[in-house]
């Protein structure tokens, strides 16, 4: 059989009908295309700075937990030995830490073994989705525009997934339970509801306080379960912190709370967690069948910086967030400059104002779409996400996510003179379209 012969077959192969969809390309696309265009100034990727990471704080950290193991838990040698180098618990060895952290930082009291330790918040997401979702009928309701990342869990396995609009000023109580009778009169069942309410991806919104107890509220009193995901929360003006979704579930009955430390820490730590009194004794089983447990040194890790901030992520990531606060402030300033009030261009672009997170969206007169995209890349040398990726289906968009996390001030006044220059000439290009449909 020659290679030609083999490709066929290959081609032929029947494989999950999920992975035609888009939405699966989505979160390795803004990587690779950062890739292709490396002298490109880029606004695409939700990343970390990394100007503060440093190769020695790993051994540091590891050094504090091992210390930590052997002088205040008064373990052996050996005892931390097979604790860092063999399988370990599928529910992790540092729930304990992670507890003590989630109450100070995020206000949400638990026991550990109300938490499972997972390899970043995405496994999390597929362990929830799995255990939840045990009939055809079960839905899951998400926001859009919403990470692709969810969409794509539950591609995965299967589970049908139904939306509600998110805008500037969060969500509208009252559609998402039209949505949920409609679904019940139809006989389905909302299994859950997944939310960002903090500075969410893809549009920096966060939800008022009046929505995050009116979510509450909505899944006791139509028996779902709110999936949280929380990895941006922490980096906003103290003033602009609210309570979590996870914390107002005063009995801990409807809210699973997905934290992860990828942008707290560092992304390549790859290590996430749920909480959730009523499923983490099912979400051992599962993740035991799935990766069987979190990485004990990655753990391990994680348990050196918990212990030198005593829980405390936000004295952590004081820098960080000062960084990512200025830059916010930064990138508002730079719009404004490039696109000044009573400019002709500024009388068809808007933008949203965050108070924190990795995003902003901006709103353009035209659509955007991934060829817009690679125009930019290839003649102005920027790089940012169409909207129409983060819509399940895809569908037109004039709205771009612009980051603002992984650039320098410098990169982001460079990189919006040359997106102004980008919009300026696709404007010249549609006005003739816009004054011929008139």
């Amino acid at each position: 059989m020659n290679a030609m012969q083999l490709q066929d077959e290959r081609e032929e192969l029947p494989l999950h009908a999920s992975l035609a969809d888009p939405c699966l390309n989505s979160m390795t696309f803004l990587n690779d295309i950062a890739g292709q265009y490396p002298d490109a100034i880029s606004f695409a990727p939700g990343r970390p700075i990394e100007t503060d990471f440093r190769i020695d704080d790993i051994g540091h950290y590891l050094h504090r937990y091992v210390e930590h193991l052997t002088q205040q838990k008064r373990r052996p040698e050996s005892a931390v030995i097979t604790q860092l180098f063999q399988y370990g618990p599928s529910e992790g060895h540092i729930r304990g830490l992670i507890a003590e952290m989630l109450e100070k930082t995020d206000g949400v009291i638990c026991r550990p073994e109300d938490i499972v330790v997972t390899s970043g918040a995405q496994e999390g997401m597929i362990l929830t989705l799995r255990a939840l979702f045990a009939d055809p009928r079960d839905v899951l309701l998400v926001p859009q525009p919403v990470y692709v990342g969810i969409i794509g869990a539950a591609r995965l396995l299967d589970i049908r997934v139904e939306t509600f609009d998110v805008h500037d000023q969060g969500v509208e109580i009252s559609e998402i339970e039209s949505k949920i009778q409609t679904l019940e009169a139809a006989g389905d069942k909302v299994k859950a509801l997944y939310i960002n309410a903090d500075f969410c991806n893809p549009t920096g919104v966060s939800l008022p306080l009046s929505q995050r107890m009116d979510l509450v509220w909505l899944s006791h009193t139509y028996n779902f379960t709110v999936l949280e995901d929380n990895p941006y929360g922490i980096f906003g003006a103290a003033s602009a912190i609210k309570p979590t979704l996870a914390s107002l579930d005063r009995n801990g009955r409807s809210v699973a709370y997905l934290g992860s430390f990828s942008k707290t820490l560092f992304p390549g730590v790859r290590m996430g967690f749920v909480v959730s009194r009523r499923l983490a004794e099912a979400l051992t089983k599962i993740k035991s069948m799935l990766t069987l447990n979190t990485s004990p040194i990655c753990q391990a890790v994680v348990g050196g910086v918990l212990l030198e901030c005593k829980g405390d992520l936000r004295l952590h990531c004081e820098s960080r967030i000062h960084f990512y606060q200025n830059n916010l402030k930064h990138l508002l300033h730079q719009l404004e400059v490039a696109f000044p009030k009573g400019s002709p261009l500024r009388s068809q672009i808007t933008w949203n104002r965050p108070d924190g997170g990795f995003f902003l969206v901006l709103t353009l007169p035209f659509t955007v779409n991934l060829k817009q995209l690679k125009a930019s890349a290839e003649q102005y040398s920027v790089l940012w996400t169409p909207m129409e990726m983060f819509y399940s289906p895809p569908r037109e968009s004039n709205e771009i996510r612009l980051s603002f996390s992984y650039l320098t001030p410098e990169q982001i006044s460079e990189g919006v003179s040359r997106l102004r220059n980008f919009i300026k000439e696709c404007v010249a290009v549609h006005a003739p379209e816009t004054a011929a449909a008139s």
